[in-house]
């Protein structure tokens, strides 16, 4: 009678081991081995297979009667949906020039290249997608330009009057017209009409 190998009888034994409801354990599947071969010839046979797993149940572990919670299909949609959210969000730093966000063409250039790879969306494809179609795609608006700072008015400049006092500002306070001399008093009115009638008389 041929000898059973020593691969088939390890099949046989993880086989017998599974269909009774237990876990693959390598220590008892080698007691297991050993007592097949010393107490019934080395034959592998369905009977002893069983009678020798019940005579080893002690050292294994039942498998989980529990059964595994499949995600349903709104986590599974989710779960996609914030990787996608991630992988533009990525692309957005690297590549701020592009619109990911509201280009529709650009949307139709990138999934037709990652299906035409597999249809997976990692920032692998998605970065090789942008760099290789970068001239097809559509581009943010640039920035807008500061806005250019409005030029300060020329500050007044006052000059020295004949009596020796410098003339009124054109926006002076009631406190100073009141302090005034006459001669300031008489140039600031004259500079104050032609400031008014769109002229300006600097004459002293």
């Amino acid at each position: 009678m041929q000898k059973t190998s020593f691969q088939d009888g390890t099949l046989y034994l993880d086989k017998a081991i599974d269909d009774a409801g237990f876990l693959p354990n390598i220590k008892a599947r080698e007691q297991m081995r050993a007592s097949v071969e010393a107490n019934y010839s080395g034959q592998y046979l369905s009977a002893v297979l069983r009678e020798v797993v019940n005579a080893h149940a002690h050292m294994l572990v039942k498998k989980s009667t529990v059964p595994v919670a499949q995600p349903t299909a709104a986590q599974n949609t989710e779960a996609i949906n914030k990787h996608v959210q991630e992988v533009i969000r990525q692309l957005s730093v690297e590549f701020p020039d592009v619109n990911f966000l509201t280009s529709a063409t650009n949307n139709k250039i990138l999934g037709e290249f990652v299906d035409s790879q597999g249809g997976n969306i990692t920032m692998v494809a998605m970065r090789t997608a942008v760099r290789l179609m970068h001239n097809l795609l559509e581009k943010n608006p640039p920035p807008p330009l500061p806005p250019v700072p409005e030029p300060e008015p020329p500050k007044e400049v006052l000059r020295v009057l004949s009596d020796g006092t410098t003339q009124l500002p054109l926006e002076c306070s009631e406190w100073e017209i009141q302090q005034a001399s006459k001669p300031q008093l008489k140039d600031w009115l004259r500079r104050k009409d032609g400031a008014k009638y769109g002229g300006f008389d600097g004459r002293l």
